[in-house]
């Protein structure tokens, strides 16, 4: 898909609103009818390793390609060498 921003968003009838996430919490009390106090619990993925490693090795369609050189020259794998990947990186718990 493509990405685009909150306004054309809403030019395009993707999206109701734009705003800040305290207002999207205040509209969802309000859609389930909960007092303006009620807690909001948020659930977060713990971080694993496997997951980043996925998303950086996902083959991307299209035109457009992202590169992202997070580590200097010296830490990049390069082809026909041996490396040693440490097992705690990949192993499921």
């Amino acid at each position: 898909g493509r990405i685009v921003s909150g306004k054309k968003a809403l030019e395009l009838k993707l999206i109701d609103a734009t705003g800040y996430l305290d207002e999207a919490y205040a509209q969802a009390r309000e859609a389930a009818h909960l007092p303006e106090d009620a807690p909001i619990i948020r659930y977060v993925a713990p971080f694993h390793w496997s997951r980043l490693f996925r998303f950086l090795g996902q083959k991307q369609e299209g035109g457009v390609r992202v590169q992202l050189n997070l580590f200097p020259e010296s830490f990049r794998l390069q082809s026909g060498k041996l490396y040693y990947l440490s097992t705690h990186l990949f192993s499921r718990r």
